[in-house]
């Protein structure tokens, strides 16, 4: 799973789509999306899948 320090949001993993998506103002540090079993981070976090 990927984490960053402080940056104050659950990590979301790949076909966890039951989870609500995140936004800046709850994370601080870009926007988290879930699409399909891919987990794509926009902002200034990379891009992984899973």
């Amino acid at each position: 799973n990927l984490s960053l320090e402080g940056d104050g949001c659950p990590v979301i993993g790949p076909g966890d789509t039951t989870r609500p998506l995140h936004d800046e103002n709850s994370c601080g540090r870009g926007v988290s999306k879930v699409v399909g079993r891919k987990q794509v981070f926009l902002g200034t976090t990379s891009t992984s899948s899973g």
